[in-house]
């Protein structure tokens, strides 16, 4: 995936993987609920921007304590950290504050883990989806964001490809399919928060450009 910033999964190798992911609908992650216990974070459920939820872990004990947190519009990830359990073999803490400064932390019960943090690159804030592993309890766990030079890239050049490749002989299908996923993401840019993709621009590129048609122009030249 071009515009996956790389993906930093935190804990031990047991349970079976599984991901949940947005992209293919443009959906970002809009709530997210944490249950911890003494040893480990044992349960996790996300909701998506597009209603679509699912739970992982299933364990939920007396004692054990639940933290909510629900992402606002235009509110994104700034920074994230994640822990492994004191024994390494489950997932511990999630911490994590946003771009509106709020902040949330999910951690075992008994305390702080006392294994070494792992900060994350939350590449432009916008997560998307996670993947891990689980079984009766979150083995690991690992976020999904959208990378900081993907938003910049020109999206009108992709949908051109899939023009193209309509043009090549692909399926109706398979051209369809992509328009939608390049517009579901396109319009997720432009309706959560202009302000975010303006503060995102000078971390990469002059202030004051953002899509730039003469990208296009310039990579068309080389082409030629």
């Amino acid at each position: 995936m071009s515009y996956l910033a790389p993906v930093i999964t935190v804990g031990g190798e047991g349970g079976l993987p599984f991901s949940f992911i947005g992209a293919e609908t443009g959906a970002l992650l809009k709530k997210l609920d944490v249950w911890v216990g003494p040893n480990q974070v044992r349960c996790i459920t996300l909701q998506m921007s597009d209603g679509a939820q699912k739970t992982y872990g299933t364990v939920k004990k007396s004692g054990d304590k639940m933290v909510s947190f629900t992402f606002e519009n235009g509110d994104y990830f700034s920074s994230l950290t994640l822990w492994p359990n004191n024994a390494g073999d489950h997932l511990g803490a999630i911490k994590f504050e946003t771009t509106k400064g709020r902040i949330s932390k999910a951690c075992m019960t008994s305390g702080e883990p006392t294994r070494s943090p792992t900060p994350v690159d939350v590449g432009s804030g916008m997560c998307f989806g996670v993947q891990g592993r689980s079984g009766s309890e979150i083995d690991a766990l690992g976020f999904m964001f959208i990378k900081v030079s993907y938003l910049y890239s020109p999206l009108v050049a992709k949908l051109r490809i899939s023009v193209i490749s309509l043009k090549n002989h692909n399926s109706p299908q398979e051209w369809i399919r992509n328009v939608l996923v390049f517009l579901n993401i396109l319009i997720i840019f432009t309706l959560h928060d202009w302000a975010r993709l303006n503060h995102l621009a000078g971390r990469i590129r002059p202030a004051g450009r953002i899509f730039d048609t003469s990208d296009l122009e310039e990579k068309n030249t080389d082409k030629r």
